[in-house]
């Protein structure tokens, strides 16, 4: 997912910003965090209910039991995670890329492209956040907005994110030859 600790967006490994598992590992538990690991995933979920039900603050503890949610397809009960990590941290971008790929992956462009934009204004460097936007305003009908949103995205040319120029070529071939059909 998406880090806004570094000055990309990078969907692949991210996690909030403002803490470190070392310094939150008294929040999460260390048995959670080995769960997490050892993709235990029940146990996890077990350990972070239990540290979000004393901590209802905790992001991170919120962050990670919204990954688990997500792997295990649990889409609603993600974006509720989420959410209340966005509302916690309103300025993070990366909760609002995550928040917004579950929401794609739960087929809700309307919220994929709420996060998106709003992580887009966070980190307009974000080249996850204009690849999802540019998917979901495709899914609305907006095409013609989508390839313009990609080649825009394709201009930016950043250097450490994980969705790169062959994607984006491939989102515009798929928008182009949409259009042509018309």
């Amino acid at each position: 997912m998406c880090s806004p600790t570094s000055s990309r967006c990078n969907p692949t490994t991210s996690s909030p910003s403002g803490g470190s598992l070392t310094s939150t590992s008294q929040g999460l538990g260390v048995t959670a965090l080995s769960a997490i690991a050892l993709t235990n995933q029940d146990k996890a979920l077990r350990q972070l209910n239990q540290c979000i039900e004393s901590r209802p603050d905790d992001v991170l503890a919120l962050y990670f039991r919204a990954l688990i949610w997500a792997s295990k397809q649990e889409w609603q009960a993600a974006i509720a995670d989420y959410e209340a990590a966005i509302r916690l941290r309103p300025q993070d971008p990366s909760l609002h890329f995550n928040c917004g790929v579950v929401a794609w992956q739960a087929g809700d462009p309307a919220a994929t492209v709420r996060h998106m934009l709003r992580a887009r204004d966070l980190d307009p460097t974000c080249e996850g956040a204009h690849y999802y936007l540019a998917l979901a305003r495709h899914a609305q009908g907006r095409t013609l907005e989508a390839l313009t949103l990609a080649r825009r995205a394709l201009e930016l040319r950043p250097t450490e994110c994980s969705i790169g120029a062959p994607e984006f070529v491939g989102l515009i071939d798929m928008l182009e030859s949409t259009l042509d059909r018309r």
